[in-house]
């Protein structure tokens, strides 16, 4: 009815492998998440230099300067979304700006070395608490 069938593909729920690919294959990364405050696809996003539109959570401006490394919208609010949107299909060179900026940042700031110990000791941890319960 919006006539964006062409451009915008709805998934459902998809396995992570499927997920990257389709990551790769898209041109904006968008996160309407109303209660994560850093999901990781928004770091994948900026790993694979796909600009990131994210709905305002607390953390997200751990990751996002707005208008410098991504473009952040207040929840719920979808005129802001379509506007942040549009923005970059409007100016690639100002998307292709950001992208190599959040790129840059997440190198700068994720230490993967010390993430990888950290989830799995975390992991270890609530299999552990499971087995006590």
């Amino acid at each position: 009815r919006l006539g964006i069938a062409q451009s915008v593909i709805f998934t459902g729920r998809i396995p992570y492998e499927e997920s990257i690919k389709l990551l790769h294959a898209s041109d904006i990364h968008v996160s309407t998440a109303l209660s994560d405050s850093c999901p990781s696809s928004i770091l994948e996003a900026m790993v694979c230099k796909k600009p990131n539109v994210v709905a305002d959570n607390p953390g997200i401006r751990e990751w996002i300067n707005n208008g410098r490394n991504g473009l952040i919208f207040s929840k719920k609010d979808y005129v802001e979304l379509a506007k942040r949107i549009l923005l970059l299909v409007e100016n690639p060179q100002y998307a292709k700006n950001i992208t190599e900026r959040a790129f840059h940042h997440v190198l700068k700031r994720v230490n993967w070395e010390k993430s990888k110990i950290l989830f799995h000791n975390t992991i270890e941890d609530v299999v552990h608490i499971k087995k006590i319960s």
